[in-house]
């Protein structure tokens, strides 16, 4: 997927599309296609393509796994569960397809289910590096200074290309947010958007630390800028629901709660949110 990567889709289309005509049932054409338009975010096209191939292949867990990432980004959720359900029942120790429930269940607050499925993906693979920092995270919540710090330690392990380092430094700034240690925050994050400043979850992640810190205009530029990059990502959403709540426009504050739950149902943070702000207006 050399030419999606860098982003030549026509010239991509062009080899795909003979190269299907030589074999229309060749399942690797089918995905690569996929896989080309889920790195444009065209993902209903996406989508059709995936299903396509696993019209040819209905066991391979992987096109499975991105069948349901590509559902989670248009605020399928349960559709992208059934797709990992589905890929789990093909291979139980599936790591992507663990990591995907992981966090699934963690926005749904179910931490216990979260951290199993966390922990067994990284008895799989312990250098998920990501998995570490989203484990992380899960303790952050239940207040586990001691199991905070492992995972810390164990993500910074972190190696990999650019890309990977920066979606591991963007969630250890999530880490940092929840945990309220901003001073950190801003540094994994800064450090994610120097690796890739691309990073959509980096841009939205600094610009909610950016709104924590008190700097709330700056916050809500960045968090709509990357809202405009993926409108149907649910935590962005939530991240533009709390900056309007903090600055007074609860009706806008409550349009983005609800638009973070329609994209994920019982995305446990804004229900609470959405439960403050309709008993406040009532």
């Amino acid at each position: 997927m050399a030419y999606s990567v860098k982003k030549e889709y026509d010239e991509a289309t062009y080899y795909l599309k003979k190269a299907l005509d030589l074999e229309p049932t060749n399942a690797n054409v089918w995905l690569a296609f996929g896989l080309m338009y889920k790195n444009k975010r065209d993902y209903d096209v996406a989508i059709r393509y995936f299903k396509e191939t696993i019209g040819l292949i209905p066991n391979e867990v992987n096109v499975w796994v991105e069948l349901g990432n590509t559902y989670a980004l248009i605020g399928k959720a349960e559709e992208c569960i059934q797709c990992h359900d589905k890929a789990l029942s093909i291979e139980p120790a599936n790591t992507h397809a663990l990591m995907s429930m992981g966090i699934l269940h963690a926005e749904r607050g179910h931490r216990e289910e979260s951290i199993r499925c966390y922990m067994k993906a990284l008895q799989g693979d312990p250098r998920l590096f990501d998995a570490w920092a989203l484990l992380g995270i899960e303790h952050v919540r239940m207040n586990s200074a001691a199991e905070v710090e492992r995972c810390v330690n164990k993500a910074n392990e972190m190696v990999g290309d650019d890309v990977y380092k920066s979606n591991v430094l963007s969630i250890l700034g999530r880490l940092f947010i929840e945990k309220n240690d901003l001073l950190q925050a801003r540094s994994m994050l800064d450090k994610a958007l120097d690796l890739n400043p691309e990073h959509v979850g980096a841009t939205a992640n600094l610009g909610y630390l950016t709104f924590k810190e008190g700097d709330v205009a700056r916050g809500e530029e960045l968090v709509k800028q990357a809202i405009n990059i993926e409108p149907l990502y649910y935590r962005f959403h939530l991240y533009l629901a709390e900056i309007y709540a903090a600055s007074n426009r609860p009706t806008e504050a409550v349009a983005e709660c609800k638009k973070s739950l329609e994209l994920l149902p019982g995305f446990e943070k804004a229900t609470l949110l959405l439960g403050q702000l309709e008993k406040n207006v009532g």
